[in-house]
């Protein structure tokens, strides 16, 4: 794989957008949720709370018959891990924004972090609190759940030291950013079932989870990358590297001929995603395989076994699609695209869902780049479909309101709602589409050179076409 792949434009078309440009006003949306309430619109999932002169997101995450009280945790790393993923990417340049955007910025990125850090629990991990109807628990409270726990090292506190953000204040105590992801290491590797796998915590159960194993995997291949950034001292680096090894066999002997991950339908997960059969939980799982392959070789993996099962399960990913292809094929300006939802039942009620769409496509591209999933890319070109089709689709739909950019709810022809998932997954297609790598490396390059934001002054035409025919005329 080459040092950096340049950009991938998105064909000239009417709908064609610049993706640093959606990557900037994405990130920005955040900054805005308080202007889309002064438009009544409907902030689903998330909200912006201020506490004095500082800000942080605040988000709900519920269901029919569940809810969850981790909403700090789930709101701010929803919020945090957009940010951080478009400064990964090089196509954020904050330093460049107007007040008062930047000052917010900057308070939401600490605040934001120091939140989540002040939310670890003991045992080293993130809980994630689930509260039935009926009174019962799900996960209790107190012990870290592996999902959220992965999520929050993946997604915010690697990202976060390789922006040298180190150390973070709040309310008067000081969190040490490598201390707290040492400890989350030290959860993922203490979690690990004896077969391999990973339940949500070995405390509730001692069945393994396709999803929770890829999450944990994804966690663990970073922390193997990123060892000198965490200070791993070498005992704990071979342990790392062993719990990859035993998740990678886990998954990989999980895996039914078809492609499919089991359990990911019969185990806790399900509940997640609310789904017989989930093709985004199923796309999770195999950007773990991909971070496995990606470093298979430094850890002695098996690469043709790898290969096999992720090009297995992308098919299997594609095959759902195209089980439902007069729902998930949607036509635009000419051109054909394969959509996706978590489930059967979402999708024929609302089409495909954008969110996952994009998150799906990313993952088909970074597998395509590593030389991966050509089966599942070919069966889509089948029906007229390529990935290029895939990613102008995500600029397509991309929408702006009043300044306010966004990747909208399915099927919402106007600005219905606005969720964390569906913002965090377009800016994963988006940078997927423009950094091939950035997933696996996160390359940091400066590609796209936004236009400034400041306002710039117009100089009048008519003062000066007057004056030009005054001279005419002498």
């Amino acid at each position: 794989m080459t040092a950096l792949i340049v950009a991938l434009m998105v064909p000239t078309s009417a709908y064609a957008v610049s993706w640093g440009e959606i990557i900037d006003k994405s990130v920005r949306f955040y900054f805005a949720i308080d202007k889309a309430r002064e438009l009544d619109v409907p902030v689903k999932e998330l909200k912006m709370v201020q506490e004095g002169d500082s800000l942080y997101w605040k988000g709900k995450f519920g269901r029919s018959k569940w809810e969850t009280s981790g909403e700090v945790i789930y709101g701010n790393m929803s919020a945090l891990s957009g940010i951080y993923l478009g400064l990964l990417s090089g196509e954020v340049t904050p330093k460049t924004w107007p007040e008062p955007e930047r000052s917010r910025f900057e308070k939401g990125i600490t605040t934001g972090l120091a939140k989540i850090l002040s939310l670890q629990q003991e045992d080293g991990g993130w809980g994630w609190k689930v509260v039935l109807t009926e009174g019962k628990t799900r996960f209790p409270s107190g012990k870290g759940h592996v999902l959220r726990t992965s999520q929050v090292l993946v997604r915010v506190l690697i990202p976060a030291l390789r922006l040298n953000i180190k150390n973070v204040n709040y309310d008067g105590t000081t969190y040490d950013v490598v201390e707290h992801a040492r400890s989350a290491v030290r959860f993922l590797i203490d979690q690990q079932l004896e077969d391999g796998g990973y339940s949500a915590n070995k405390e509730w159960s001692t069945t393994g989870d396709p999803l929770y194993t890829g999450w944990a995997l994804r966690a663990l291949c970073e922390a193997y990358r990123y060892r000198d950034l965490l200070k791993l001292d070498d005992a704990t680096v071979q342990q790392v590297k062993e719990a990859i090894r035993r998740a990678v066999d886990w998954l990989l002997s999980h895996q039914e001929r078809e492609g499919e991950h089991v359990g990911l339908w019969k185990m806790e997960s399900s509940a997640i995603m609310g789904s017989s059969y989930a093709p985004p939980s199923e796309a999770q799982v195999v950007l773990a395989l991909i971070d496995a392959y990606s470093i298979s070789e430094e850890l002695g993996l098996n690469r043709a076994e790898l290969k096999e099962s992720i090009d297995r399960a992308l098919e299997a990913i594609v095959d759902w699609a195209l089980k439902y292809k007069d729902i998930s094929v949607v036509e635009f300006d000419g051109k054909k695209v394969l959509g996706w939802a978590y489930s059967s039942t979402r999708l024929e009620s609302c089409g495909p869902y954008l969110g996952y769409t994009a998150l799906i496509a990313a993952t088909l591209k970074l597998a395509r780049e590593l030389g991966l999933g050509s089966r599942a890319v070919d069966k889509m070109k089948s029906v007229g479909v390529t990935l290029e089709n895939e990613a102008e689709w995500v600029a397509h739909e991309w929408r702006e309101t009043d300044g306010i950019g966004y990747f909208p709810y399915p099927n919402s022809e106007v600005f219905k709602y606005v969720t964390p998932s569906s913002q965090l997954f377009g800016l994963i297609g988006a940078v997927a589409f423009s950094h091939p790598e950035v997933l696996l490396k996160r390359t940091t390059a400066d590609v796209w050179k936004l236009v400034p934001k400041t306002k710039t002054s117009k100089v009048p035409v008519w003062p000066v076409l007057a004056l030009l025919f005054a001279r005419r005329r002498r």
